[in-house]
């Protein structure tokens, strides 16, 4: 994985982390968007499901082939990446101090972290991110993780493409 700095946004690195995800479908959709969106590699923590299952592969459309897989690593080994590679680590989560996703500045190289459809980002990778939520305007509570990572990562190709 190469983390040197250039100036186009489109050309800055940017992961896609899978903190907890356990649904084979939701894996799947978030790593076949990921290859969609041009990320430099999809990062799995441990406890996710396991990515060369059955399910997460037929879900995957292909797009698993396409993109670097790194399966198995702690949220404190994220962090550390995020560091060693000068990039922003940010993590999905309502919270009093996170920012609208579209006011984050996506054009830096970046870890974008999604959490566990029950419980979200991990407190151990909430406390090294900076936070990040997708505003909601009508009554639903949440959005799908597969829905949220997509809303998200097309705000970052909005961003360092069309910018």
């Amino acid at each position: 994985m190469q983390s040197g700095r250039k100036q186009d946004g489109a050309e800055q690195p940017l992961f896609v982390v899978l903190d907890g995800v356990q649904d084979p479908g939701n894996a799947g959709t978030i790593i076949r968007t990921a290859d969609a969106v041009g990320a430099t590699a999809v990062i799995l923590t441990k406890g996710s499901v396991d990515v060369f299952g059955d399910k997460v592969v037929r879900a995957t459309m292909g797009s698993l082939f396409h993109l670097p897989i790194v399966a198995d690593v702690s949220a404190a080994e994220v962090a550390a990446f995020a560091e060693a590679a000068d990039c922003q680590l940010l993590a999905t989560a309502l919270d009093a101090l996170a920012k609208p996703h579209f006011a984050v500045d996506f054009r830096r190289g970046s870890l974008i972290a999604f959490g566990n459809e029950g419980n979200g980002v991990s407190e151990a990778l909430l406390r090294a991110a900076a936070k990040v939520y997708i505003p909601m305007y009508g009554r639903a509570e949440s959005l799908n993780v597969g829905v949220s990572s997509a809303v998200v990562l097309y705000e970052a190709v909005r961003q360092r493409r069309f910018c």
